[in-house]
């Protein structure tokens, strides 16, 4: 089985913000926001940092073969740490950038460079933590419009933190403007589809109708046990809402993310990928293999 893992953070270090407070490494997998300090990895991530070479060799160990690199404002920006391992490695990996909106055209001048020049597969967006946003921010933000100009006009990606319940029906508007990128649904639509760990219907299904409705639109299986409380292995929970869009929408429109190296504090890799084969006993095993990098393999590769 070829194993794709679509949702991958790799860093040099901890530089970046979480809730308008910046976030700097500590020691032996803590990092510290504003003030307080905080487990954020495994103990055994001696400089809190997620080094390519290390994940290299977990891909090694359990037979992965490709993955994405995703970018999050927790870790700061590392457009060109990403770019470097595209050209040691350009056969394993894509990227995903990261960029800053509040800057305006300097860095929509990044992003058409990254997108085009350093074949980037296209943005990050995670509308809970977008630097400089506000509240009130949504994919409706007037400052988007050049970045999503960008991605539809090269066909690439936007790979979506959906942190409100507002993001849905905003999704629905651009995907109907921008019809040529493919819309990566991060973590099964994440805070904005689960709400105190449990199922938002409404919006959860809003979500499963909109993929339904749009070729072009996928999700992204990384850390939803962390939304919906489900945090210890084999995960079943998880797995029953795997299922729940597989039978909705079909294995195509279904990737497997690990997100790596934070998910190691409650499950090792080889579990992050064992849960979902083994645990979701009602997807075929052509269908498995789909989701489990196939389907990767197409959009991306």
């Amino acid at each position: 089985m070829i194993l794709i893992d679509c949702h991958v953070h790799i860093f040099k270090k901890f530089s970046g913000v979480l809730n308008n407070k910046p976030v700097k490494s500590k020691r032996f997998g803590k990092i510290i926001v504003d003030t307080k300090i905080t487990q954020f990895l495994p103990p055994s991530f001696e400089n809190s940092n997620s080094r390519i070479e290390t994940y290299i060799n977990y891909m090694d160990c359990h037979n992965v073969t490709k993955a994405i690199l995703m970018p999050n404002y927790i870790y700061g920006f590392h457009n060109e740490y990403f770019d470097e391992i595209l050209n040691r490695y350009n056969k394993r990996f894509k990227a995903v950038a990261l960029i800053d909106i509040s800057k305006g055209k300097e860095e929509v001048d990044k992003l058409k460079d990254l997108v085009i020049n350093k074949d980037f597969l296209g943005l990050k967006i995670d509308t809970g933590n977008i630097l400089n946003a506000g509240s009130d921010f949504t994919l409706l933000d007037v400052c988007l419009k050049p970045f999503f100009s960008i991605c539809n006009k090269f066909s690439k990606a936007i790979f979506l933190h959906l942190a409100k319940s507002k993001d849905i029906e905003s999704l629905k508007k651009i995907i109907e403007t921008y019809k040529e990128i493919k819309y990566i649904i991060c973590h099964f639509g994440a805070e904005a589809s689960f709400s105190n760990y449990t199922e938002k219907k409404d919006y959860f299904n809003n979500l499963l109708k909109i993929s339904s409705q749009h070729l072009n639109v996928f999700f992204e299986t990384s850390a939803v046990f962390y939304y919906i409380n489900d945090t210890y292995y084999p995960f079943l929970n998880t797995c029953k809402l795997i299922e729940k869009v597989y039978e909705k929408l079909g294995p195509e429109k279904i990737l497997w993310g690990s997100d790596y190296p934070g998910t190691l504090n409650i499950a090792t890799y080889k579990q992050l990928i064992d849960y979902i084969i083994r645990g979701c006993t009602k997807i075929k095993k052509k269908h498995m293999e789909m989701i489990m990098g196939k389907n990767a393999l197409e959009l991306f590769w």
